[in-house]
């Protein structure tokens, strides 16, 4: 799956859930100052704490070439990914 500018946090978050062959079975979340827990996230709608993924799209982020963020899928286990 190629994501764009135009995606959503949510479409970048299915993608790695099929380059990784999970489930999609737990809460995620994307840390964009690269801490986890920080308040400075955007979170899984399941997860009901705004701001959600899927109104997150990439190219109003502010993103520059080099930046980077975390991903955070499954809050007991912690999967950590840097985007």
């Amino acid at each position: 799956m190629k994501i764009s500018a135009f995606h959503t946090l949510q479409h970048l978050h299915e993608a790695i859930q099929e380059a990784f062959r999970f489930n999609d079975d737990h809460l995620f979340a994307f840390f964009m100052d690269g801490k986890p827990w920080s308040r400075n996230a955007y979170w899984s709608k399941e997860d009901n704490h705004p701001p959600y993924v899927d109104n997150a799209v990439i190219g109003q982020l502010g993103l520059v070439r080099g930046k980077s963020f975390l991903y955070l899928f499954d809050f007991g286990d912690e999967w950590k990914f840097d985007v």
